[in-house]
């Protein structure tokens, strides 16, 4: 077994680019990245003998000495960025790669504290995901009754998703307490850009599709 000790001002340089800023940013909920490293036998240590990075889409920097290798690397790390988890990828018996993606936790806003969103939230927390869940009640926006998750906002359900932050890995269930609200709701969070899915009896998800204007369903479920 071997632990990798390297000072962050140079392990994380790159051609000249400090990448601290986008490992940073990746943690905490941006585009991911993953770092590889060429680890080399020198007797009995095992040492750092080059680096390169990978963003989302192939794009990155650094070169680890050879371009067949690179190439290699960057298979592996965008395999391991799809996957979510580092990895090793043994070259021959002196040479390894060392694969470490840095990728935030999927995010997930609940928009509704009442009965389906504490059991989603219980769920949710198991599954190690970030849960924020948002009610304009305060007897159900509390940490007495939301004591596992995250964040607690007790705000208007609305202007809480048209203020928030909301990136490329957060997910929104929205379970307030009427129809005409979650329709309001939907409008808030949709775009152009993002798809939605509607469980329910087919004519409530027609409803929520006529009444959101500006959000593109992506598939309906009935029950």
């Amino acid at each position: 077994m071997w632990i990798q000790i390297e000072p962050g001002e140079r392990a994380l340089r790159f051609a000249g680019r400090d990448l601290l800023g986008d490992v940073l940013a990746a943690s905490a909920g941006g585009a991911p990245v993953a770092l590889a490293t060429l680890m080399r036998k020198r007797g009995k240590d095992l040492t750092a003998a080059g680096k390169l990075f990978v963003e989302t889409g192939g794009k990155g920097g650094g070169t680890l000495g050879d371009t067949a290798l690179d190439a290699r690397a960057r298979a592996a790390a965008a395999e391991a960025l799809r996957r979510g988890t580092a990895r090793t990828v043994a070259l021959d018996e002196e040479t390894e790669l060392l694969i470490e993606p840095v990728i935030a936790k999927p995010r997930l806003v609940i928009v509704g504290g009442g009965h389906v969103g504490l059991a989603i939230a219980k769920l949710a927390t198991q599954l190690e995901y970030e849960v924020a869940v948002v009610d304009d009640r305060p007897e159900f926006a509390s940490r007495e009754r939301f004591g596992g998750v995250n964040e607690v906002v007790n705000m208007d359900m609305v202007k809480a998703l048209e203020t928030m932050p909301i990136g490329w890995n957060t997910f929104i269930v929205i379970a307030t307490r009427g129809h005409k609200l979650d329709a309001h709701c939907l409008r808030a969070a949709g775009s152009a850009t993002r798809g939605w899915t509607r469980t329910g009896s087919a004519r409530s998800t027609r409803r929520s599709a006529s009444t959101s204007a500006g959000a593109r369903p992506r598939r309906s479920r009935s029950r």
